[in-house]
Formats: structure tokens, C-alpha cells, sequence
């Protein structure tokens, strides 16, 4: 009877911690969410005018199953897009709480007459191993037997934080009808500003750390092989206003079919992030050997003048004063090409050689940026369509680009060969017929120098060839 009485005190105790922790995270966390937006009014939820937005999520593509050590994993690729009446525009705000700083996100709703208000939605959050600030708990990836919407769950990953960007068009609207609403998007700062146009989606490639769904999480959970729905749910807290909310979920039948092994323990996927700048070690200090004198009795061998090298007269001065193409110096460039295609990727290279411009000097620590815009169609027309990445050079004239692309430079002479590569898809294939982009404008830079170039493109089954 003692015994029964203590187990009792005991589990008392446990309940009454727990309900305790879980009152104190709700309250704390509504306490997160109750401080108005800065300078905008607040939102009211019966207010006719609001230009609210409409999330409509792609069905998940790109699915491969794959052992990450002897666990199976689903990767994938993601994407939702915005087909409401108004763009979503979170803004972050470092806010006072009662669980202490935070970076409180807020969604601004476009109004018809103009004007603007904002409520709190949930908070950004710095994503270790993207480098960058997201937004909570965007989307949600299970997996469900026999329904993809009511089925018994069989798996499911934690919900993903997303840097919301407009990176591609939603299929039916058109780039031209549907410009950019949102200009300048960025995810590097806690107060930056996140989004999505009306028309345009963000995108999450496969190879994205959280872009999979663990079968395997431990010995106890493992998902028999069978086929499988994987459903992608936007917005799964519901932090967010939205016009429509009924079209927040889809799916892509699926099979987990690779063999069960033996779990030997945790596994840690390698990250994937931005690279970050190298740590320069100055060079050593030696100091010159003096020169020894001539042997008595030999007269000194007189050095052989060395034959000219024809080069190029490099222009005397300093580079340009920034890296942009807006002032880029017009270097002479040759074999210029790009492949595109669904197997094999991205891959540009040529030769830029000095022209009228100082010499390419490339060096280890710099930074750089590929920016592929104005991409025009048949009637010269912008497609919307962009491609950008950052890199940071090593000592060996290598980098590492954020999109896990890589770029390498080598001198021929005054002359330097670029070669860049990018495991992404292409923007269009034959079958895009007349949107499909003939010419576009490309920016490299490197530190403080700038080459800009431009490229035609030829249609391909798979993708696309572009040449100068």
C-alpha cells in the first residue's frame, strides 16, 4: 500500500511538471507574438480591402530513396507558390519578450487603396547549416499509407523553416503579367525582408539539408517497404492570413522499396552551407641570402638577357571602383559557352583576356558573384527568369558556391580561363517553345573587378546551349 501511494505522489508530480512546462511554453510563446509592428497598424481579420495571399504548393518532385549510412531516406524537392491577390511580405523585428530577445516575424498585408498593415506571424529563426535567417516552420513533409491527407501516418520530418524568395514562376503566370512585386529579397539579416510575389514561387532543391523524410529513425519505427503518399502541407501551424487554405497540401504516390539493414547507430548527414570565408595565414618572413662574390680568378658569368614575351599592354591604374556590371570594364572574351541540361547541370566556361582592361587577378580569400538576368525570349521579350550565386576563392584559385556549384580559375598567359559548374536544372527545355530564353546577360565578379558578357541560347530537348 506504501509502495502504491509513493508510485502515486510520483506520478503526480510528473503530470503536474509537464502541464507547468507546457503552460509556461504557451504563454510564453503567445507573449512572443503580442507586440505590435513598429510603424504599421494592426490587421483586421473582417477587413474587405486585405490583398491576402494564396499558398498552393507544388507536388513534391525529384524523390529518391537512398541509404544515409544504414537508415533509408526520401529526399526531395519542394516548392510553394503564391496565387492569392496580394504577394506575402514577412518582416523581422527584434523584439523583447517574456522568454527574452527574439526576432519576431510579421506579415505586411497589402490593402487596395495602398496602405499597408501588419500582425505577428510566428518568428525567423538562423538556420546553422544554410547560413542564413528563415522563417518557422513553413512546411511540413509526411508520409501517409493508403490517403495522402487522412491516412495512417507512416512517417513524417520535422516542419522545415524556408528563406522565402521568388525564384520561380508559377506555371500559368505569365513573368510579364506577373512581374516581381517583392524588389529587393534577402535572408542574411534577422530584419531582413522574406516573401513571395503573386505568381512566383521559392524553391528547395533536393540536395538541401531537411529535404528528406528518415524511414528509420529508430529500431523501434521503421517504415515497412510499401507504397507510400509523401504530402507536402504549407503553413501547418497556420501563423499566416490567406485568402484560401483548403489548397495547402499536396502529394506524389511513392514506394519505399530498399532493403531494411542492421541500424548501427546515429548517422549525421554532412552539412551543406554556404562557405565561409578562409583564414589568411600571413606568409613568412625570410630574409634574402646575401650574394656570394665572384671565386678569385674567375671572372663572373654574365646572366643571358631573356628573349621578350609578347603580352598584352595591360592598362596602367587601378581597377574599377566596384564590383558591378553597371561599370564593368569591357574585357576581350572568347570561347564563351554554357550547357544546360537535366542530367548533368550547369556548366560555363571561357576565356577572358585583358583587352582595354587591367589584367583578371584572382586571390585567395576574395569574394564573388554570377548573376544571370535579362533573359529575353524570341520577341525579345524578359522572362523573368534569374539565376545568382556567391562564392569565396581559395588559395588554389578554387571556390565553393552556395548553391554547391563550384568555380575554378586558371592564367593562359595574360588570359584567364573561368570554369563554373552548378548541380541545378535548367530554367527551360524545346518544349517551351516561344518563351523559351535566346539571350541573356551575364555578370562575373571577383573582389573588385567585374566582366560582363552576354550569350545566346539554342533550345534542347533536355535543356538548353548558349554560346557568345
Amino acid at each position: 500500500m506504501i509502495g502504491t501511494t509513493r508510485c502515486w505522489r510520483r506520478w503526480r508530480t510528473g503530470i503536474l511538471i509537464a502541464l507547468t512546462s507546457l503552460w509556461c511554453i504557451l504563454s510564453q510563446r503567445a507573449g512572443a507574438q503580442e507586440a505590435p509592428h513598429a510603424t504599421l497598424p494592426p490587421c483586421q481579420a473582417d477587413d474587405p480591402d486585405l490583398l491576402l495571399p494564396d499558398l498552393l504548393p507544388d507536388p513534391p518532385r525529384d524523390l529518391r530513396e537512398l541509404y544515409v549510412g544504414s537508415r533509408r531516406h526520401i529526399r526531395f524537392t519542394s516548392s510553394v507558390g503564391n496565387v492569392g491577390d496580394g504577394p506575402l511580405v514577412l518582416e523581422g523585428r527584434t523584439v523583447s519578450t517574456p522568454v527574452g530577445v527574439v526576432t519576431q516575424a510579421y506579415q505586411v498585408i497589402w490593402r487596395r487603396d495602398g496602405s499597408k498593415c501588419a500582425r505577428p506571424s510566428g518568428q525567423f529563426e538562423f538556420h546553422e547549416r544554410h547560413r542564413h535567417w528563415h522563417f518557422e516552420r513553413f512546411v511540413g513533409y509526411e508520409l501517409h499509407r493508403d490517403n495522402p491527407l487522412t491516412g495512417p501516418l507512416a512517417a513524417a520530418s520535422a516542419k522545415t523553416s524556408f528563406c522565402l524568395l521568388d525564384l520561380e514562376h508559377v506555371q500559368g503566370y505569365h513573368p510579364v503579367r506577373f512581374p516581381r512585386q517583392l524588389g529587393i529579397l534577402t535572408c542574411k539579416g534577422p530584419e531582413d525582408v522574406q516573401g513571395i510575389s503573386v505568381g512566383w514561387k521559392d524553391v528547395y532543391q533536393s540536395i538541401l539539408p531537411g529535404q528528406s523524410i528518415n524511414l528509420d529513425p529508430d529500431p523501434q519505427h521503421r517504415v515497412p517497404t510499401g507504397m507510400y503518399y509523401l504530402t507536402l502541407v504549407a503553413d501547418t501551424d497556420h501563423l499566416l492570413w490567406e485568402k484560401n487554405t483548403s489548397n495547402n497540401a499536396s502529394w506524389v504516390p511513392t514506394s519505399a522499396s530498399l532493403p531494411l539493414l542492421p541500424l548501427a547507430g546515429p548517422v549525421i548527414e554532412p552539412p551543406t552551407e554556404r562557405p565561409r570565408s578562409p583564414v589568411l595565414r600571413p606568409p613568412r618572413f625570410r630574409a634574402p641570402r646575401p650574394t656570394r662574390p665572384p671565386r678569385p680568378g674567375r671572372a663572373p658569368v654574365a646572366t643571358p638577357t631573356p628573349r621578350p614575351t609578347p603580352t598584352a599592354t595591360p592598362v596602367v591604374g587601378p581597377p574599377p571602383a566596384a564590383s558591378s556590371c553597371d561599370n564593368a570594364c569591357p574585357y576581350a572574351l572568347g570561347q564563351l559557352k554554357l550547357t544546360w541540361y537535366d542530367a548533368l547541370g550547369m556548366q560555363v566556361s571561357g576565356l577572358i583576356g585583358p583587352g582595354s582592361c587591367p589584367i583578371l587577378t584572382p586571390s585567395a580569400g576574395e569574394t564573388g558573384m554570377i548573376t544571370m538576368t535579362k533573359w529575353l525570349n524570341e520577341r525579345r521579350q524578359d522572362t523573368g527568369l534569374e539565376h545568382r550565386t556567391e562564392y569565396v576563392l581559395s588559395s588554389s584559385q578554387q571556390g565553393r558556391a552556395d548553391n554547391r556549384g563550384s568555380i575554378t580559375f586558371s592564367s593562359v598567359g595574360v588570359q584567364t580561363r573561368f570554369n563554373y559548374s552548378a548541380p541545378v536544372r535548367p530554367f527551360a527545355r524545346q518544349s517551351s517553345g516561344a518563351n523559351f530564353p535566346v539571350v541573356f546577360e551575364m555578370c562575373l565578379t571577383i573582389g573588385n573587378q567585374a566582366v560582363k558578357m552576354r550569350l545566346v541560347c539554342q533550345p534542347k530537348p533536355t535543356g538548353m546551349l548558349c554560346h557568345q
